[in-house]
């Protein structure tokens, strides 16, 4: 979550020189999508900043997050375990951000779980029911937690290393790219930020988050501005 308003405050930096040669240098040895990949493209009002991508490969649940924005550079993968019940057992993320480093990791051994971040550490016995809400990461780290809060039958639920997330429905709203029309379902969280945090769901998959600066599904950018609207 907190990835979301680091990248919003770089929007208000000032540009450095085109760092082409610095976001290869700071790709390297990251993991590649598939071609297959799921694909959210990375807007604003300005144009586009990058892609975020997940794809599945034996049993881990990988993604790639691949920014370019006023000149700061974010190329970050990670690898991700999820319990039967959504709960998740591991994560791992490597790369860089505006920030530095972005290695990260989280495990649960033993009814005990573990967390190293780039501003945090430390581990206590695992509680019921508790997500961990990583301090970066891709956007799929973002949406396994809404995941799991959808799934609670009182959408809220306790957050590692601390806080509560609750989740409430506040909108839907019908969007054609021209092609195709979907039906989404709007979601504010509440308990991770200083305010509300919207995305939007088809039925039980996430579509986007769109704001200021927007993920959406690639073929779906015109409706960025309709959704941050509604």
């Amino acid at each position: 979550m907190k990835r979301f308003v680091a990248t919003l405050v770089a929007l208000f930096c000032f540009a450095i020189a085109p760092p082409s040669r610095a976001q290869s240098d700071a790709a390297a040895g990251l993991a590649q999508a598939p071609v297959n990949a799921e694909t959210w493209a990375i807007i604003s009002t300005a144009g586009r900043h990058g892609t975020s991508q997940r794809w599945s490969a034996d049993g881990v649940r990988w993604s790639r997050d691949s920014i370019l924005l006023r000149g700061f550079v974010t190329e970050v993968d990670q690898q991700m375990r999820l319990g039967a019940d959504g709960v998740l057992q591991s994560l791992t993320v490597r790369g860089t951000t505006p920030s530095g480093d972005a290695a990260e990791t989280f495990r649960v051994a033993d009814g005990a779980y573990q967390f190293l971040s780039p501003v945090d550490s430390g581990g206590a016995a695992l509680p019921g029911g508790a997500f961990y809400a990583s301090f970066g990461g891709t956007l799929d780290s973002t949406i396994a937690l809404i995941d799991y809060l959808r799934s609670r039958p009182d959408h809220s639920m306790q957050l590692l290393p601390g806080g509560r997330a609750e989740l409430m429905q506040i909108a839907t709203r019908t969007v054609s790219n021209g092609r195709q029309s979907k039906t989404l379902t709007a979601y504010a969280i509440t308990g991770v930020g200083l305010s509300p945090f919207p995305v939007w769901y088809e039925g039980d998959h996430f579509f986007a988050f769109a704001g200021f600066l927007s993920y959406i599904p690639e073929g779906w950018e015109s409706v960025a501005a309709e959704l941050s609207a509604a």
